[in-house]
């Protein structure tokens, strides 16, 4: 029996791994979607929909910045200032990985024009807007009592308190003092 070295076993599976696992990507309807795990600040967006040879046309086409962003921009929602990040070509998509996390709860501009494609495809461009969930922000600590309390205090008080429900840090905090020449009647001074 005849024994076939590794190298030869592995680099007819890397052949047949292609054709074998089903066929190339089809072009379809273009999806702009949000993937990743937002938990662990590794989202992307992706934009699917785009054909096997349309995603190696733009593989072998080697985009600079500015192609890229011509052709899939990300931005902050109002702002015409791409996001800077990373954008690669992946066998049945393309997907954008910005360089610092995108923020949850604030809602991004995506825009992809296929007619800026290598092989520019007639269709639609598509604009959406995508976001990661907002964090469930509860205060930690709240206000519990202002005293003196009253409706209304005398213009000469010079002495109030405010009571937290949790001890607070003195450090980098700000003290409100009365100044006399101020006409709304308060300035904020650092300690």
């Amino acid at each position: 029996m005849r024994q076939w070295p590794a190298r030869w076993i592995i680099a007819s599976l890397a052949l047949c791994a292609p054709g074998c696992g089903g066929s190339e990507p089809q072009a379809g309807a273009i999806a702009v979607t949000l993937a990743g795990r937002p938990e662990s600040n590794q989202s992307a967006v992706r934009v699917s929909g785009l054909s096997g040879e349309e995603l190696r046309a733009l593989s072998r086409a080697q985009l600079g910045g500015d192609a890229w962003a011509a052709l899939f921009r990300i931005s902050v929602s109002g702002s015409e200032t791409p996001i800077v990040g990373e954008y690669l070509v992946e066998r049945d998509a393309i997907e954008f990985r910005p360089r610092f996390p995108f923020d949850r709860g604030r809602p991004y501009a995506v825009r992809f024009d296929p007619g800026r494609l290598p092989t520019p495809r007639t269709a639609d461009v598509v604009d959406t807007t995508v976001s990661l969930p907002a964090p469930d922000l509860k205060p930690t600590t709240v206000v519990t009592a202002i005293t003196p309390s009253a409706e209304t205090w005398p213009e000469n008080l010079l002495r109030f308190y405010i009571h937290f429900s949790a001890p607070m840090s003195r450090r980098g905090t700000l003290a409100m003092r009365r100044n006399a020449a101020s006409s709304s009647g308060f300035t904020i001074r650092r300690k």
